[in-house]
Order: C-alpha cells, then sequence, then structure tokens
C-alpha cells in the first residue's frame, strides 16, 4: 500500500512520516434532550465520522494538538507506511 524509499530515490535523506485518516460509521438517535440540542442542525448531521486524537500537553513540540493518528517512522516500522500509523 506504501511506497518504500527505494521507490522514491529523491526522497533518501527526508524523514518519512505516516498518518491513518479513520472513517467510522455511528448511529444518532435524536430523541428528548438530545434532539432539541441538535435541531438547528439536524438536517446536516451524517452517520460518517472521523477518529482524532490529541497530543499529550507536554510533548516538546505541537503538545496538546489535534491530530490524525500516525507520526514519524521508527526504524523497527521497516519502511511500512501503513505500520507506522497504527503502532502510533
Amino acid at each position: 500500500l506504501g511506497l518504500s524509499k527505494k521507490d522514491l530515490p529523491h526522497h533518501l535523506d527526508m524523514k518519512r512520516a505516516s498518518v491513518l485518516v479513520p472513517l467510522f460509521e455511528r448511529k444518532h438517535d435524536f430523541d428528548g434532550e438530545s434532539s432539541r440540542q441538535t435541531s438547528s442542525t439536524q438536517q446536516y448531521q451524517s452517520n460518517l465520522h472521523v477518529l482524532f486524537t490529541q497530543r499529550p500537553r507536554k510533548m516538546s513540540s505541537h503538545g496538546g494538538e489535534v491530530c490524525f493518528p500516525g507520526g514519524r517512522q521508527d526504524p523497527e516500522d521497516d519502511g511500512d507506511d501503513v505500520f507506522t500509523p497504527l503502532r502510533e
């Protein structure tokens, strides 16, 4: 699925990173109080959702930011663009 470093010779000196964009469906039950709260936007509701993560606030770079799961490849990832975000 991903490209290995040998496939991209002009990128050999660059650090590789990968993210996962997890999509999932969830059914909504708009009754009672929840329907009153969402009635103005209910016409735009969708069952499709995206999962984000929040980086720990104590991280030295981009601490507390919301992001997709993933990150920089580690040597044990063996250049696998799919394994990297799953590990993260």
